[in-house]
């Protein structure tokens, strides 16, 4: 999977339940670490 599909998938799986959606606070990460590779929102609250 490459990082824009990662990244796109995130976004629709993710987002819609977060609570700051709508002011627009994301910051999206994708890190890797080892072989594991982490798709993360700094500011993701439920």
């Amino acid at each position: 999977m490459t990082e824009e599909k990662r990244y796109k998938k995130y976004i629709e799986e993710q987002c819609k339940n977060c609570k700051n959606k709508d002011k627009n606070d994301c910051e999206i990460r994708i890190k890797q670490s080892n072989n594991l590779i982490v798709t993360k929102c700094d500011y993701y609250e439920r």
